[in-house]
């Protein structure tokens, strides 16, 4: 609820800019307004929402990053989904970076061209609430690892798709490679609404302990700001970084989707999850029969 929430409200930021761009003819007036709008946000969060703090924090670093490990070290599957949750998140992250850029310069180029910045903010954040949407549809007869598998999939050949019909000089855009290159995205961001939502079901059933998944996250977010700075930082300022970027993120996108390949893979074998068109009538066990003390969720 929060997400679609979030998401219209986002859909509606986008309008807004596009209207007070079309009326000011200031492409960074929106940007300078939105100042404003974060100093308000700030200022209700911190009277209204109470942090939420643990128990026992603050824990030191050490500590964190050695039940992080250990995590891992008693549950390989907790890595994999790690490392796949990394690549996926890097690329979207990086996507952000893309988009806005590439479009300018595609205008820029003398192309002229119906879509808006705000305009295509807003078809972002709408595909993405249909991806969220559909997720809930497939989500009643496919497995959660099985459409990780198909989102990350889907967003590879996508992404792939836009970068053969990226022009190599800037005064070669036309309208139909700008509207080729915007529907890929626009279907890359349906297929991060199915992959969000999947993932964090599968990361509750791998890990259904909350402060276990929340170490390891941390653990793995400490990677994935590193590596997203330094990629922005060596490849943005120079020429064609917006293609160079795009090509980092194909590669991303195809290691999320060979690990969530392995991960459906080990979710069918090992039964992490039971198929949604089947059903199986749990075993009869004697009450005399003493009971494992761990689940054979995390034996490996």
């Amino acid at each position: 609820m929060l997400s679609l929430g979030a998401g219209f409200l986002s859909v509606a930021a986008g309008v807004t800019s596009h209207i007070v761009v079309g009326i000011s003819k200031l492409i960074v007036l929106p940007y300078i307004l939105s100042i404003g709008t974060l100093i308000i946000g700030a200022a209700f969060i911190t009277s209204q929402w109470k942090e939420n703090r643990s128990v026992d924090a603050p824990l030191p670093f050490k500590n964190v990053i050695g039940k992080a490990l250990a995590v891992i070290r008693s549950n390989p599957m907790a890595f994999v989904i790690s490392v796949t949750s990394c690549c996926a998140e890097m690329a979207s992250q990086m996507f952000v970076f893309v988009w806005a850029p590439l479009f300018i310069r595609a205008e820029h180029s003398g192309m002229k061209s119906v879509y808006a910045l705000g305009v295509v903010y807003a078809s972002f954040v709408a595909s993405y609430l249909a991806g969220l949407l559909l997720f809930s549809s497939l989500s009643k007869r496919l497995r959660n690892s099985r459409l990780l598998l198909l989102s990350m999939t889907v967003a590879f050949l996508v992404f792939v798709v836009a970068i053969r019909e990226l022009p190599y000089a800037h005064s070669d855009w036309t309208a139909t490679r700008f509207e080729r290159v915007f529907l890929c995205m626009v279907v890359f961001e349906v297929a991060c609404g199915v992959y969000n939502p999947s993932m964090e079901a599968l990361q509750a059933i791998v890990l259904p302990y909350l402060h276990q998944r929340s170490v390891l996250l941390a653990l793995v977010r400490l990677p994935l700001t590193f590596f997203v700075s330094l990629s922005i930082l060596a490849f943005f300022p120079t020429p064609g970084g917006e293609f160079k970027l795009m090509v980092f993120i194909v590669v991303q996108l195809f290691i999320a989707a060979m690990l969530s390949l392995l991960l459906d893979a080990v979710v069918m074998n090992r039964g992490y999850e039971q198929d949604p068109d089947r059903f199986i009538l749990p075993k009869t066990v004697p009450a005399d029969t003493k009971q494992p003390s761990e689940s054979p969720m995390y034996m490996f």
